[in-house]
């Protein structure tokens, strides 16, 4: 029994490398999907820059793009 436990343990230690690069890869699908949305925005921040505590039209963007 002692045996079957320590492969199994085993079986699910060397299994989970497989299981990172699957989700490596949703993760840079998914990450590559939203890019050029992430890059407008940057770009929109750093030509319409405010004052802190006084960022206006960046909460404004930011609770738009969470609706």
């Amino acid at each position: 029994m002692k045996k079957i436990v320590v492969a199994f343990c085993v079986l699910i230690s060397l299994s989970a490398p497989l299981r990172a690069v699957d989700m490596s890869r949703e993760i840079n699908a998914a990450a590559a999907k939203i890019m050029p949305k992430v890059v407008e925005w940057r770009r929109y921040l750093h030509q319409h820059p405010e004052l802190s505590n006084r960022e206006v039209n960046t909460s404004k963007l930011v609770a738009d793009e969470l609706r």
